[in-house]
């Protein structure tokens, strides 16, 4: 199965990322920030962590949270979890 449909399917509803962080081939950040973001320091961001385990492509948001208020600065130190009300 290509990965590129299902994170398609759950992106914040058709926006674009401004920022991906690729750790390892493996593990990788998105950030989605609202229009009027100043910077990475701005709490007006929705972080989405991706990893790969065993073939399994696994996309959580910070605190499980679709709303934009995180720190993108910040996006080593948040709690991923799979993210709430979400619907196959």
């Amino acid at each position: 199965m290509n990965a590129l449909p299902f994170i398609l399917a759950i992106s914040d509803e058709g926006a674009a990322p401004k920022i991906v962080e690729t750790v390892s081939e493996d593990n990788m950040y998105v950030g989605y920030c609202t229009p009027d973001c100043k910077g990475y320091d701005d709490p007006k961001w929705l972080i989405k962590h991706i990893w790969t385990e065993s073939g399994v492509q696994y996309i959580f948001t910070a605190n499980g949270s679709r709303q934009y208020n995180q720190k993108w600065e910040d996006r080593n130190n948040l709690t991923y979890k799979p993210t709430e009300n979400f619907v196959f």
